[in-house]
């Protein structure tokens, strides 16, 4: 697949555009993408070979999935919106991704550990254990996603412990990073958040690309979250989602805040259309006549059709390494049929 390539660009002082609860910092430096390539369409050519991925990406996701990953349209709005943060890791997962086990392995966090799927499957129906030091969590049916924590590595312990009431928790515990009025969240060096719960700890790292950075609750509460390097701008009015020029703004979850998403639709050779409101819905669409309207993907003959961004595609699901299409894949949905040995 041919790389997208976009300028990561700041929000410009958009005056009345913006909503109130997104701050304006200073104008950005003029863009300078470089050219794209168009296909016979005169739509970019990248738009194609997302097209194709996102079909693979529905077709090989589960009821239990994001709509991102699910829906084929909304995942190409995903990747146009993600497109600026290179070091998204889900996005890099899913770009490296070559057949279902990958894919099923990216959407859910990574691929798992060898020695928690075996010890999953001698102990059928064991959801959370403490083997030796180590806190094993298994994963369901995927058991190949099952996963394995070496409490030592955050100075703890494995321990069961009950709380009042009879229910058993397992985990790592540490006096050492989660004393007695701990907070609950905090940074621990630069690269990593630790969260402590009644003793129980969990040390998370940051992303490629981020970095933790400490923040105050609403009530006072110290807290840490892994934040980008880049600009990062907080927002309140949550699913707000309007174009400011040729640029999409979106207000969307991140953390305990909101985050104020710029996408610029004209570096990807796109343009945004649409205002937040009722009945309205903002995007990144093909600079030309819209082709069609969002709404659930079906089948055409073996080939899966959906709006890809405004414009009418046709995914071969052979062309995939997939099934023929399925009308029913994803309830209302069409979807490739994915090898049942990936399943």
């Amino acid at each position: 697949m041919a790389p997208v390539s976009s300028t990561r660009l700041l929000v410009p002082a958009f005056a009345a555009a913006l909503l109130a609860a997104c701050p304006s910092p200073p104008p950005p430096p003029p863009a300078t993408p470089g050219p794209l390539a168009l296909n016979d369409a005169g739509t970019p050519e990248w738009l194609d070979d997302v097209a194709a991925r996102c079909a693979k990406i529905a077709s090989c996701s589960g009821a239990h999935d994001t709509p991102r990953l699910r829906d084929p349209a909304a995942c190409i709005d995903w990747w146009v919106a993600r497109v600026r943060t290179r070091t998204d890791p889900v996005q890099k997962c899913l770009a490296a991704a070559k057949g279902c086990g990958e894919i099923a392995a990216c959407a859910h966090g990574g691929v798992g550990d060898p020695r928690a799927a075996a010890y999953c499957t001698a102990h059928p129906g064991v959801l959370t254990a403490c083997d030796g030091n180590a806190l094993v969590s298994c994963s369901g049916s995927e058991l190949a996603e099952s996963t394995r924590v070496d409490c030592g590595s955050v100075k703890g312990t494995c321990e069961e412990r009950k709380a009042p009431g009879g229910l058993v928790t397992r985990g790592c515990f540490s006096s050492g990073l989660c004393p007695d009025k701990a907070p609950e969240e905090r940074c621990d060096g630069p690269h990593a958040v630790v969260s402590c719960h009644d003793g129980l700890v969990e040390r998370t790292s940051c992303p490629t690309g981020t970095q933790c950075a400490p923040h105050r609750e609403t009530n006072g509460e110290n807290g840490a979250m892994c934040e980008p390097f880049d600009e990062h701008l907080h927002c309140t009015e949550v699913g707000a989602r309007y174009c400011a020029g040729n640029r999409l703004v979106e207000c969307v979850v991140h953390g305990h805040y909101g985050d104020a998403r710029i996408s610029d639709c004209g570096a990807l050779g796109l343009r945004c259309v649409g205002t937040s409101g009722p009945g309205t819905r903002a995007a990144c669409v093909i600079d030309k006549p819209l082709e069609c309207e969002p709404g659930p993907a079906r089948c055409e003959g073996e080939d899966l059709a959906f709006c890809a961004a405004g414009r009418r595609v046709k995914v071969s699901c052979r062309g995939l390494g997939l099934g023929p299409c399925d009308a029913d894949a994803q309830g209302p949905a069409a979807a490739c049929e994915p090898p049942a040995q990936v399943r």
